[in-house]
């Protein structure tokens, strides 16, 4: 999400978290505001929890992934 937010005019800064990086893109895209903090939601759970990651959420991980490139795409 980073790179290709990059690559489409919204940057990440160095010091931002993944959360304020969100916010940023929350910001500059609304229309994908619940993606957004759904694949920012799971990216930190699958960073620093110690369970594993179910199949399920995988699934939900790729269909906001899917909308988050059409959306930035059209940018």
């Amino acid at each position: 999400m980073v790179r290709r937010g990059h690559q489409h005019g919204i940057a990440r800064q160095p010091a931002q978290t993944p959360y304020e990086y969100a916010q940023t893109l929350q910001n500059s895209l609304p229309e994908i505001d619940q993606d957004v903090t759904g694949l920012t939601d799971s990216f930190i759970e699958a960073r620093y929890s110690r369970h594993d990651i179910t199949t399920e959420k995988v699934g939900r991980v790729r269909q906001y992934w899917e909308r988050i490139k059409r959306t930035l795409k059209k940018r």
